[in-house]
């Protein structure tokens, strides 16, 4: 299964110019540490995009990983290794990691989640990932409405698809969370009778008020939404202009380095925070990636 990853990391890949941005953009941080040094630096320059990118010390970790198993990750050398590296980069006051901890790990299966819409069955992650309750709500919502006859060029289609989600989002605000501390109600929240009167929502012209739309169903004992404290996770932006060219961007922890702490050990490795909510970080988007996002845009998604 890790066979392609370590023929990129033993034969190498051509640098990117999403990748090659982020360096760019991070260079002050990223320079200091110099297994991301030797790895996107060249002397005092950073490689240039088109570089022929290897990681020797990556493909050697991924090899035996895939010989020894888990056991060689959690409760070997690399465990031992990846605790002294974010250890030795973490405050006084900072809880620490431990091989206990790696050793103590455990994947949780959670369920997964199914919707169907006009006869296509879809399937996706359930929580703690929010993203296939959202859009199985909102997938459930739209049904009623013929949104591919709908000439893509006018508003109404995409007006429909904001609402939706509006709704939904409202919902995923509220109860969306790891399953092992809230209470997250998944059956009530894909119920029909339940979205059939979200759907009553929906206005029918112009646009509904994200501050008056509130969480559809009553209070539960271990709510995923703190009051008062306003995250700093993800931000979304949409952009239209006057020709109607259209581009949307989410920027968010998942982008790449952005909590990046690479390890001196035989592997590179991520830095965790020991806090369960991260800072927002800034995406740069390459001319490739805009490309992309405008015709995604341009395409009829339902």
């Amino acid at each position: 299964m890790v066979q392609p990853a370590i023929n990129y990391a033993e034969h190498g890949y051509s640098m990117n110019s999403y990748t090659y941005d982020i360096v760019v953009r991070e260079q002050s941080r990223l320079v200091h540490d110099p297994e991301i040094k030797s790895l996107y630096w060249n002397g005092d320059d950073i490689r240039p995009t088109g570089t022929l990118m290897t990681n020797p010390k990556m493909a050697t970790t991924l090899k035996a990983i895939a010989e020894q198993g888990a056991n060689y990750m959690y409760q070997g050398p690399l465990a031992k290794r990846i605790v002294d590296t974010v250890n030795a980069q973490l405050d006084k006051e900072q809880p620490k990691l431990s091989v206990e901890d790696f050793a103590n790990y455990r994947v949780k299966t959670r369920d997964i989640v199914k919707s169907d819409y006009r006869g296509n069955e879809i399937v996706s992650f359930g929580y703690p990932a929010s993203g296939g309750v959202l859009v199985s709500q909102s997938l459930d919502m739209l049904e009623k409405y013929d949104i591919a006859s709908m000439p893509k060029t006018t508003a109404e289609p995409w007006r429909l698809m904001v609402e939706a989600m509006r709704l939904a989002k409202a919902d995923r605000i509220a109860y969306a969370g790891d399953p092992s501390y809230v209470e997250t109600p998944v059956e009530a929240l894909l119920d029909e009778d339940y979205l059939d009167d979200r759907i009553d929502m929906i206005p029918e012209q112009g646009a509904g008020d994200s501050k008056t739309i509130k969480p559809g169903l009553p209070e539960i004992k271990t709510p995923a939404q703190h009051e008062g404290f306003e995250s700093q996770d993800t931000g979304h932006i949409s952009i239209v202009d006057s020709e109607g060219n259209a581009i949307a961007m989410t920027s968010t922890v998942g982008t790449g380095m952005a909590l990046a702490s690479w390890s001196t050990a035989s592997c590179s490795t991520r830095k965790w925070p020991t806090s369960h909510r991260y800072q927002h970080s800034k995406v740069s988007l390459s001319r490739t990636l805009l490309r992309q996002v405008n015709a995604l845009v341009q395409q009829s998604l339902l």
